[in-house]
């Protein structure tokens, strides 16, 4: 199957935008050599500091993430139409990743607008076995209250090793946590 060929863009607006004069001192030398810079790119000056302005605007632009919104969380069906040499850079990004096309494609845009990792189901069950060993710490910790308010006298040597025990559990936990997410918080960049 042949893929359509990309939508031409979009013809400049008939409408004259209008500009305005932006004005700004500078040293000298610095501007001697953005002169040259520019023109070593063939560029005029002014046209090197709006291309650069736009590039900074529209980078504050795509750091804006999308918040959820739970009156709008209905899954919607969308079809998208790529060029074959997309199509298998994606399978192959998909089956790397251990999922279909389509649900590796619904990840990499949720995770770029929502600027969120998206976690696979070995990483969700590594972090619901924390969760639980959390749960678990706090039972014990609540125990260990327990004692010490009935018998003060116990408190010394028995709740020491016992908060030893916990502390040295909390450390391995947040070790785990802190491995999971460096290895997902760049794993769903769009540049991969």
């Amino acid at each position: 199957m042949n893929p359509l060929p990309a939508p031409p863009l979009a013809p400049p607006s008939k409408t004259k935008k209008r500009k305005t004069d932006f004005h700004f001192a500078i040293e000298q030398e610095a501007k001697k050599r953005f002169d040259e810079a520019a023109k070593a790119e063939g560029k005029k000056p002014s046209e090197k500091i709006r291309e650069l302005m736009m590039a900074y605007l529209d980078s504050k632009r795509d750091s804006i993430t999308v918040e959820p919104d739970p009156a709008k969380s209905k899954l919607i069906n969308i079809r998208t139409l790529l060029p074959e040499f997309l199509l298998e850079a994606v399978e192959d990004r998909a089956k790397q990743k251990g999922m279909s096309r389509n649900r590796w494609l619904s990840a990499l845009a949720q995770s770029n607008l929502m600027r969120l990792p998206v976690l696979l189901d070995k990483e969700l069950d590594a972090l619901q076995t924390t969760s639980r060993e959390m749960v678990a710490i706090g039972r014990n910790l609540n125990q260990i209250a327990r004692v010490l308010n009935s018998d003060p006298n116990r408190a010394a040597t028995t709740s020491l090793q016992e908060i030893q025990i916990l502390s040295a559990t909390l450390k391995e936990i947040r070790t785990e946590i802190h491995n999971l997410v460096t290895a997902r918080n760049n794993a769903w960049v769009a540049d991969e």
